[in-house]
């Protein structure tokens, strides 16, 4: 016994491989400590603050969970009711809609895994039953097509790449964290046959297409370094034209571009473009095109989470449900009217994107591109596309048409052979009829 109490404790950010993360984690885990009384709120800051403030916060957060696992560990009843009180403490506040149940449970999630890991057993189920429900669906809405078009059109283009690529793929902001310039990749038609390259491949601006390849669209590999979180979604033609652009002025400014650079880097090309770098480029952006006016903790539209909106209402409205989902990176069961389809497992055993997935995609693109060029370029070749099929079926029915004549003239000349006989002898005789007397 003693020798297990002896065990070196495992800290939940110590669990997980990014760096953001890990800093997720000690800034969720604070309001449990605080509540349980095992971090000083005189040395915990939850706002942005200086390096020493940051520092000072981070070692009172670590010192304060190794206390709360050295009193915990072997006494699973108090930490039952420990975090029975601290649900019970949120509820009021779920009640009153000053926060949502989504953030209680994002900050209990680094509290679960330290005590799974330190083998702390709470009756996590039974727990969260208590949790009232609060704000399940938020009242928000998407970017208007005109607002994203606003944002754009003042937006620099190291910034234009991570807008577009939440509107027309529903990626999170967070994800830029990931995302290499490996990641991305073009899908092309050649000789009528639609390919989608492996991995890696065509991915810088030195690998140029098959002679006669047209682009279609992109293919992004979404959380390349999380294990478990990994899954890939598809960019508009113009997400991905403006990605290679992109791409090609960092390659003129003297920048050695590998598969493993970031996708999005600052201006000066010293380093990635974090996401509190986009979130507050965002922010400035929308104060300045006027669709900021005032500060209040909830807006009719998400700063980030708007764009990816975009993105989800324009697909449901078009696209299966199931591809939707496969496509936005809900890595989960999905019913619909076709039965259950486990979209873990189907993307366990096949690598690249369903084919029906791609081609609804592609009739789903003109909604997601926000430039009217592209737009009326795809809904045109849409158009042309429903003449050409209709020019299609109409040639086809007249084709039908015609085989049915034919087949109808050969019953008549099978008839006739049968008849004419009998017609023969019957000119025959009015003609013998009509002679004249000797």
């Amino acid at each position: 016994m003693t020798e297990w109490l002896d065990d070196p404790l495992l800290m939940p950010w110590d669990a997980v491989k990014s760096d953001k993360t890990q800093a997720t984690y000690r800034r969720d885990s604070r309001w449990f400590l605080l509540h349980g009384g095992f971090v000083d709120p005189s040395r915990i800051h939850h706002g942005p603050g200086n390096s020493v403030a940051t520092k000072i916060t981070r070692e009172e957060t670590e010192r304060g969970m190794r206390a709360m696992l050295e009193r915990l560990r072997g006494h699973d009843e108090e930490a039952r009711v420990l975090a029975l009180s601290f649900v019970r403490s949120h509820n009021a506040r779920i009640d009153a809609k000053e926060i949502g149940t989504e953030e209680v449970k994002q900050r209990l999630k680094p509290i679960r895994l330290a005590f799974e890991l330190n083998e702390i057993l709470v009756p996590w189920k039974k727990v969260m039953r208590i949790l009232h429900q609060g704000r399940v669906t938020g009242k928000d809405r998407p970017y208007a097509l005109e607002e994203v078009r606003l944002v754009l059109s003042r937006a620099s283009l190291h910034l234009q790449v991570p807008i577009l690529f939440m509107c027309s793929s529903g990626i999170r902001v967070g994800a830029f964290e990931y995302l290499k310039v490996g990641d991305v990749r073009p899908v092309y038609q050649l000789g009528g046959e639609l390919f989608q390259p492996d991995v890696g491949h065509l991915s810088l601006p030195s690998e140029e297409l098959p002679k006669g390849a047209k682009v279609l669209c992109g293919i992004v590999r979404v959380y390349s370094d999380e294990l478990g979180d990994e899954y890939e979604g598809l960019l508009s033609k113009e997400a991905y034209v403006r990605w290679r652009a992109y791409l090609e002025t960092r390659a003129r400014a003297g920048e050695q571009l590998k598969k493993s650079s970031p996708a999005v880097v600052t201006r000066d090309l010293r380093r990635a473009y974090t996401v509190a770098g986009i979130r507050n480029a965002v922010n400035n952006l929308l104060w300045d095109v006027g669709l900021r006016t005032e500060k209040k903790r909830r807006h009719e539209v998400q700063m980030d989470h708007g764009f990816r909106k975009v993105f989800d209402n324009a697909m449901n409205d078009r696209v299966d449900k199931v591809y939707v989902e496969m496509l936005i990176g809900h890595g989960s069961q999905v019913h619909d009217a076709k039965g259950t389809v486990n979209l873990s497992v189907a993307k366990h055993y096949d690598r690249h994107l369903p084919l029906p997935a791609v081609t609804q995609y592609l009739r789903a693109m003109p909604y997601l591109s926000v430039d009217e060029a592209y737009r009326n370029e795809l809904l045109e070749a849409e158009k042309a596309s429903a003449a050409v099929k209709a020019k299609d079926e109409d040639v086809r029915e007249l084709r039908m048409q015609v085989l049915e004549l034919k087949d109808e003239n050969r019953e008549w000349r099978e008839a006739w052979k049968d008849m004419k006989p009998y017609v023969d002898e019957l000119r025959r005789r009015r003609s013998v009829s009509k002679d004249p007397p000797p």
